[in-house]
């Protein structure tokens, strides 16, 4: 054999390119919000009422974030706007701890709440909110196991939206159709760049379906509730959609969803 078939022999292929990504995911990471800072007040000293404080006012800030990005996912938008406000009141917490999640996949036990705002297991503890680093942090895991990517991630975020398990759909077979949009982007998406794992896109799901947020939003809600009963911390905000939608109690529901809320809404999403 002469030296010229030694080294064509010698050649390593390189691996097949990866086809390119479908039109929604790729609309998703244009529509993926920029880096949001918590900013925490410099002038309080570092302690629960702080933690708590700089968490409720990060919440307020993604919260509108969360309403501007959703009418930039293909076909969300062509719901009624009583539908697209049900489904925000419903996974708005979903959706912001899929944020923090996604975060803080490259730290090891800590939790960025924001690009300024890292929390790890000492300063939960201190700060009364261990329950809600343990719960989030175990979804961490879940994700960095999988390996999730950032084209996954700003997908089953959309998925987490659509999916939510509001009670007040209009429109059901609208929001079945975007559902199935969003899902079949996902499948797309994995059955092109994963080929290895057949089963990547139902893996990703059952993470994100197998949470809801239940536990997470009841830790929260735990650590909200205590800072505010023995502290009664004058800084501590509700979410706005909570804040704007607090009159449900003595209204029916379909002013619940279009009253209070719709000014605010129209106007953030413009």
């Amino acid at each position: 054999m002469d030296a010229g078939n030694t080294a064509y022999l010698g050649l390593t292929l390189p691996p097949p390119a990866k086809k390119p990504l479908t039109k929604i995911v790729s609309h998703l990471l244009v529509a993926e919000p920029e880096k949001i800072y918590a900013m925490p007040d410099p002038s309080m000293p570092e302690s629960d009422v702080k933690a708590l404080t700089t968490l409720c006012d990060l919440a307020d800030r993604e919260l509108v974030v969360i309403i501007g990005w959703a009418k930039h996912i293909p076909g969300f938008s062509s719901l009624s706007l009583g539908d697209q406000m049900s489904l925000l009141q419903s996974a708005w917490m979903e959706i912001l701890i899929l944020s923090i999640v996604f975060r803080s996949l490259p730290y090891e036990d800590e939790l960025v709440y924001a690009e300024d705002y890292v929390m790890d297991e000492e300063h939960s503890r201190l700060t009364g909110l261990l329950d809600l680093y343990v719960s989030i942090l175990q979804l961490v895991r879940k994700y960095k196991k999988l390996k999730v990517e950032k084209e996954e991630f700003v997908t089953l975020k959309a998925i987490a939206l659509a999916n939510s398990d509001s009670m007040h759909i209009e429109d059901v077979e609208s929001v079945q159709k975007l559902q199935d949009a969003l899902h079949e982007a996902l499948q797309d998406y994995e059955s092109c760049q994963h080929t290895e794992d057949p089963q990547r896109a139902g893996k990703c799901l059952i993470v994100v379906g197998g949470w809801r947020g239940r536990r997470i939003y009841d830790a929260w809600q735990k650590s909200r509730t205590l800072h505010v009963q023995t502290l009664r911390c004058p800084y501590v905000k509700r979410p706005i959609l909570g804040l704007l939608s607090h009159r449900q109690r003595k209204r029916g529901a379909r002013h619940h969803l279009l009253g209070p809320c719709q000014d605010f809404y129209s106007h953030v999403s413009e």
